[in-house]
């Protein structure tokens, strides 16, 4: 189970599941123990696995996924993935061919495209990340060789160098994947627990990655978000900031090795500023066209650093 925040209930609503004789189950309960309205939800299957919260549909509150296992041959329509909104109404509903269960464990961004994506593992071996239109990120499979149930994979910045690092045991080796320059953003990071442990994992359950070595530092605040738009784009691209600026500041584009493209801004922000709206023409420091692509913006003041990804267009 997980405690989840829902509009409209006085306090923490608690997500489970529940496998029955003839059935699995999902619910949501408030905290006076009663269901919330449109809960609970009857699902097929003959094992459950979640549930995981986060924001798929992009809209500002939490939904709940679930996924089914079929522990009987003849139950069709098991391996399936779920995902309902807080007053019970199903978001999605997808079948997954899996030669084994398919398991659940967590929500993050592995394709930075700025929404969470669902992360699964299928058949002990295989984790998927299953984007908000239900298809699979293919660039981001990973096949193991087998990895235990109830041991998920766990997604953080481990090393405070803005890059977001997948943990995880594969037949009882540990292994760790690191993804690219500025992988890492806090505002697109698992809701609604961005940053509550000192290496930032935001794991909403399953393995969680702790320090061994004492005490790590504690983030501060998160420093908000920067946008580009339109994006993708072919030419001009607007860089808008959730927040003014404080301090000192540097304003760039890198491109995917962290290789500085472009200068956009610098200086000394004046207190009292609005937030800066600024433009990146698509070219780099020589005045040339930059090349079609994936780059990263980033913008860093005294009160943290504000990042976002460019799509170039050919």
């Amino acid at each position: 189970p997980i405690l989840v925040p829902v509009a409209g209930n006085a306090g923490l609503a608690v997500a489970f599941g529940q496998v029955r004789a003839d059935s699995v189950v999902a619910n949501l309960v408030g905290g006076n123990a009663v269901s919330k309205p449109g809960w609970p939800r009857v699902l097929v299957g003959t094992a459950l696995f979640g549930p995981v919260a986060g924001d798929f549909d992009d809209n500002g509150t939490p939904d709940f996924v679930y996924s089914t296992g079929n522990l009987i041959a003849s139950n069709a329509g098991a391996d399936s993935v779920y995902v309902f909104a807080a007053n019970g109404n199903r978001v999605m509903a997808r079948f997954y061919s899996s030669p084994g269960n398919l398991e659940v464990s967590g929500m993050v961004d592995v394709d930075l495209d700025q929404r969470p994506d669902i992360i699964a593992v299928s058949d002990r071996s295989n984790i998927l990340g299953i984007r908000f239109n239900g298809l699979l990120s293919r660039a981001f499979d990973r096949l193991g060789f087998f990895m235990e149930s109830g041991q998920p994979p766990a997604f953080g910045d481990m090393g405070n160098d803005g890059l977001m690092e997948m943990a995880l045991s594969d037949l009882g080796a540990p292994l760790l994947y690191a993804f690219g320059f500025g992988s890492w953003n806090p505002t697109y990071a698992p809701w609604p627990m961005k940053g509550h442990d000192a290496k930032r994992t935001n794991a909403f359950s399953g393995l969680t990655v702790v320090g061994v070595d004492g005490p790590g530092p504690v983030p501060g605040p998160i420093a908000g978000w920067a946008r580009a738009l339109p994006n993708p784009a072919v030419g001009r691209v607007a860089l808008t900031h959730s927040r003014p600026l404080a301090g000192r500041f540097e304003a760039a584009i890198y491109d995917l090795r962290g290789r500085l493209v472009r200068h956009i801004a610098a200086g000394e922000a004046q207190p009292g500023g609005a937030a800066p709206t600024w433009t990146w023409d698509g070219t780099d420091e020589t005045g040339r066209n930059a090349a079609a692509g994936v780059y990263f913006y980033r913008v860093v003041d005294a009160r943290g650093a504000m990042a976002t990804r460019v799509v170039r267009l050919p």
